[in-house]
C-alpha cells in the first residue's frame, strides 16, 4: 500500500483496470474485460443505471455528480468502496448511516472509515465493528480514536486516477490518545471494566490517560480498565468513583485509597475476607501456581483457584484459556473430544465441534471415518470429506478411487464416473489435457481456459501460471496478456525489477521490460521518486542525464539548479563552473553575470557588477581559458566521465 500511494502521488499510480484487452481467440473464450453491467449488479442500489467502469457499486455518471473518482474504486483510500461509502451499512441510500466517499474519516475520530466497518480485528461481522459516522459509537464520552490508541489524525490526499482531493480527519474536531495507544479502552462497551462507571466518567478529562490520583480530589480519576482501581475488593463504581467522596480526608478519593475499604493485601481482587472464605492465599495472586490470577478464576471463568486442572481433562487452566476452551468443561465443544486430545493430539479446535468446516464434526472424522479434521479435503482430490461419503460414495482417504489416474472431483466436475477408469482420458473440455493431466495441473476439467484469462490450460502449464487464477503474478494484468501481448513475466509482477509493477509501466508509457526506459542512469521508479520523467532523458532539457544529475547533486528538474542564470548542463559541458553554487569563484558576482560580463566565473579577481565596465585587461577574457579554481577542478574531473559517456 505504501509502494502504491508512493507511485500514485508522483504520477505512476497502480490500477486494476490495465486497459488491456485480453485475446481469446485461441479458445474459443470470449472475456470481455470492460464492465457495462447496471449498477445492481454489485449489490449496492445507487438508484442511476449505467456503466460502473472502477466496479465500486456506482455508475460513472453517479460517481460525476459525487465528484468521485470513476476510475478509483476507493476515492478516498479509507479501505471502503465508494458504493459501500454512499449506501450506508444498510445498503440503503438516505437512511442517515452513510459515510462521506471523498472523506476518509467521516467522523473524523481518527480512524479510516473502512477500519470502522470492518472492525478492530480487519474482518467484518465479527462484533468489533465501529460506527463510522459516529465519533464516539458507545456514547461513553470518549472518541473512537482515544479509545484504540490513535495519536495521529488520518490525512487527506488525492484519489489514486485522477487526483481528485478528499478530506481526512478535521483537525478542530479530532482529538489524539493522551497516552498515544498505552492504555485503550474498548470502544463499543460503554463501561470497559463492567465497574458501573462509563470510559468517560472515570477518566474525568477525557484525553485517554488514567491520571489517577491527582491534587486536591476533583480531579482524581479512576482506571477504566480495571474495575476496583485501589483492589480493595470494591468496585470502583461502589466508592463513588473518579472525583468521588473521600471519606477519611487523606486527600486521596476512596475508589483509589485502599485504607477505607477492606484490605487485598496481594492485589488479585480479591479481598483478604474473600481469600479467607475461599482458602486461597491472600499474599499470593495465584494461589495455584497455574498462570490465572485467583479473582480471575473465581469471577471469570468461575474455576477453582486451588486446582491448576480444574476440570481434570489434562490440560491446565492457562492452558485452556489461551486455547480458547473452557477450563471448567472436559469436552468444550462437545464433540466426544476431550479438550486435551483436541489441542495435544489433534491440533483441532477444541472450541469447534467441526475444525476444518467440511461437515463432519471432529469425532467423526477421526473414530469414524479416518480423515482429517483439519483438512476439508483429506486426499486432496477437490472433494470435500462429507460429499464424497454423503454424496458421492467415493473414499475420502483415495484421491483417485477408480485408478485411472483422474481426481475423484475431477472426474465430479467434468461428468465422468469415479468409479470407471476407462474414462479417465477423456478430454472433456476439449483443450488438449485429458482429465488426468487437468488433476495435475489444478486446471478446470470443463473449460479449456479455466480462468478465462486469454491462456488455454495448456499454455498455462507451459507458462507455469496457474490455471485457476488469471493474475498468477497480482500485478493486474491477466496471464494471456503478459504472455501473447506484452511479453512480460506473468509470475513476476515487475518483470524487470525497476520497482514499478508491469501494469504500471504499461499504463504511463515506461517499457516493462527495460528498467530504464529512457536510458538516463535511473531506472523508471526511481524517476517517480525523484520526480523526474521515466520517458525523457533530461527532464529538465539543461543539457545533462537525470542520472547524472542525480549523481552530480544537481536537480534533475530545475534546468539552473543554483539560479545563477546558467544552466546546469552549461556549467559543467561549457564554463566548468559549479552547477551548485551561484558564484563558483566567490568573487561577489553571480557565473552568469560574469559570462555576460565577459569576466572569467573561475576567477575572484575580475568580479565586477555589471553596472561597471571591466577593466581593459579584463574585456574579452574567454571563461573556459584561465585555470579553474579547487571548486571548478573536481567538478570538470566528474564531468569529463559525463562528457565521455556522452560521447559514445
Amino acid at each position: 500500500m505504501k509502494l502504491l500511494t508512493l507511485l500514485i502521488t508522483t504520477g505512476m499510480a497502480a490500477t486494476g483496470d490495465t486497459g488491456i484487452a485480453v485475446d481469446t481467440s485461441d479458445t474459443a473464450v470470449s472475456t470481455d474485460t470492460a464492465d457495462t453491467s447496471d449498477t445492481a449488479d454489485t449489490g449496492v442500489d445507487t438508484g442511476v443505471p449505467g456503466v460502473d467502469t472502477d466496479g465500486d457499486g456506482l455508475s460513472d455518471i453517479r460517481e460525476a455528480v459525487l465528484g468521485t473518482d470513476v476510475d478509483d474504486t476507493d476515492s478516498d483510500n479509507d479501505f471502503l468502496l465508494d458504493g459501500a461509502e454512499v449506501a450506508g451499512a444498510d445498503g440503503v441510500m438516505g437512511t442517515g448511516d452513510e459515510t462521506d466517499p471523498l472523506d476518509a474519516d467521516t467522523d473524523d475520530d481518527g480512524i479510516e472509515d473502512g477500519r470502522e466497518v470492518a472492525g478492530l480485528d480487519g474482518v467484518p461481522d465479527t462484533g468489533d465493528e465501529l460506527d463510522p459516522t459516529a465519533w464516539d459509537t458507545d456514547g461513553d464520552g470518549l472518541g473512537d480514536g482515544i479509545e484504540t490508541g490513535m495519536g495521529i489524525a488520518v490525512a487527506g490526499g488525492l484519489s489514486d486516477y485522477a487526483f481528485i482531493p478528499f478530506a481526512g480527519s478535521d483537525v478542530l474536531v479530532f482529538q489524539p490518545d493522551g497516552d498515544l495507544g498505552v492504555s485503550t479502552t474498548r470502544p463499543r462497551m460503554a463501561d470497559t471494566d463492567g465497574d458501573g462507571l462509563t470510559d468517560g466518567q472515570e477518566d474525568l478529562n477525557l484525553d485517554g490517560v488514567d491520571a489517577g490520583d491527582q491534587p486536591g480530589t476533583d480531579d482524581d480519576e479512576t482506571d477504566p480498565n480495571n474495575p476496583d482501581t485501589d483492589g480493595d475488593g470494591v468496585d470502583d463504581g461502589g466508592e463513588g468513583g473518579a472525583g468521588g467522596p473521600d471519606d477519611n480526608g487523606d486527600g486521596i478519593i476512596d475508589a483509589l485509597d485502599p485504607a477505607t475499604t477492606p484490605a487485598d493485601t496481594d492485589g488479585d481482587g480479591l479481598t483478604d475476607d474473600e481469600e479467607a472464605a475461599l482458602g486461597t492465599d491472600p499474599n499470593n495472586v495465584d494461589t495455584d501456581g497455574d498462570g490465572l490470577n485467583d479473582a480471575f478464576e473465581v469471577e471469570i471463568l468461575h474455576c477453582n483457584p486451588l486446582v491448576v486442572d480444574t476440570d481434570g481433562d489434562g490440560l491446565d487452566d492457562a492452558a485452556e484459556v489461551n486455547a480458547g476452551s473452557d477450563p471448567s468443561v472436559v469436552d468444550t465443544d462437545g464433540d466426544g473430544l476431550d479438550d486435551y486430545v483436541e489441542v495435544i493430539n489433534l491440533g483441532t479446535d477444541p472450541a469447534d465441534d467441526d475444525s476444518d468446516s467440511d461437515g463432519l464434526d471432529d469425532y467423526e472424522e477421526v473414530y469414524v471415518y479416518g480423515t482429517d479434521p483439519t483438512l476439508a479435503d483429506t486426499d486432496n482430490d477437490r472433494l470435500d470429506d462429507l460429499s464424497e461419503i454423503a454424496i458421492y460414495g467415493t473414499d475420502p482417504l483415495i484421491q483417485d478411487g477408480d485408478g485411472g489416474g483422474a481426481y475423484d472431483g475431477v472426474e465430479i466436475q467434468a461428468g465422468t464416473d469415479p468409479f470407471d477408469p476407462a474414462d479417465d482420458t477423456d478430454d472433456t473440455d476439449n483443450d488438449g489435457m485429458d482429465n488426468i493431466a487437468e488433476s495435475l495441473a489444478g486446471s478446470d476439467p470443463t473449460s479449456a481456459d479455466g480462468d478465462s484469462d486469454g491462456l488455454t490450460d495448456p499454455e498455462e502449464v507451459e507458462a507455469g501460471t496457474d490455471p485457476m487464477n488469471p493474475d498468477t503474478d497480482g500485478d493486474g494484468i491477466p496471464d494471456g496478456p503478459e504472455v501473447k501481448q506484452e511479453g512480460t513475466d506473468p509470475l513476476n509482477p515487475d518483470t524487470d525489477g525497476d520497482g514499478a509493477s508491469d501494469s504500471q509501466e504499461i499504463m504511463h508509457g515506461t517499457d516493462p521490460l527495460n528498467p530504464d526506459t529512457d536510458g538516463d542512469g535511473l531506472n523508471d521508479y526511481e524517476e517517480v521518486q525523484y520526480g523526474t520523467d521515466p520517458l525523457l532523458a533530461d527532464t529538465d532539457s539543461d543539457g545533462l542525464l537525470d542520472g547524472d544529475e542525480v549523481t552530480g547533486g544537481t536537480d534533475p528538474t530545475l534546468p539552473d539548479t543554483d539560479g545563477d542564470g546558467l544552466s546546469d548542463g552549461d556549467e559543467v559541458l561549457v564554463h566548468g563552473t559549479n552547477p551548485l553554487l551561484a558564484d563558483t569563484d566567490g568573487g561577489g558576482v553571480a557565473d552568469g553575470e560574469e559570462i555576460e560580463n565577459g569576466t572569467n566565473p573561475l576567477d575572484p579577481d575580475d568580479d565586477q557588477p555589471s553596472d561597471r565596465e571591466p577593466d581593459d585587461e579584463k574585456k574579452g577574457c574567454g571563461c573556459t581559458t584561465a585555470v579553474p579554481g579547487p571548486a571548478g577542478l573536481w567538478l570538470l574531473l566528474a564531468v569529463l566521465g559525463v562528457a565521455g559517456r556522452r560521447r559514445r
